[in-house]
């Protein structure tokens, strides 16, 4: 719409609605000084880079690195390191942010999967409470 057309319908507006009119014109005039700003064609600042898990302890095992992440979470290679016997893992350790919205018990779920299937694995538990991680995980050995 042209800025005759524009001021044009505004007139008509006032003259039928003048509250909606000026409300209207508000955000116009809000709209235009956004504009001006120029913020849009700024890139966005980065979020910090992600720190890394490599050396943390859940519970009998030690992160070593990070094999891939994705929606519901993150898979890492992980080694026993309780003294008990020798052994590497992959453990996956649920999103944060899917904890308490669904993504937990869909988690679980796929660790009651995984206990079915001919794979080995080793699930929290039987990681005693003191020693689980805030946030869901269950294992694969290798």
């Amino acid at each position: 719409m042209s800025t005759d057309d524009l001021a044009a319908w505004l007139g008509s507006l006032q003259s039928q609605d003048p509250a909606l009119a000026a409300e209207l014109l508000t955000l116009l005039e809000d709209r235009e000084a956004i504009g001006e700003l120029r913020f849009m064609e700024q890139s966005p600042s980065l979020p910090p880079t992600q720190i890394s898990l490599a050396g943390q302890t859940l519970g009998a095992y030690t992160l070593e690195s990070l094999l891939g992440q994705g929606g519901m979470g993150s898979v890492w290679l992980a080694r026993r390191s309780d003294g008990r016997f020798e052994g590497k893992v992959a453990i996956k350790l649920l999103n944060a942010a899917l904890i308490g919205h669904g993504g937990e018990a869909r988690f679980r779920r796929e660790g009651s999967i995984l206990a079915e299937s001919p794979i080995p694995t080793s699930h929290s538990s039987s990681t005693p409470a003191s020693h689980r991680p805030a946030s869901p995980v269950w294992s694969l050995s290798k």
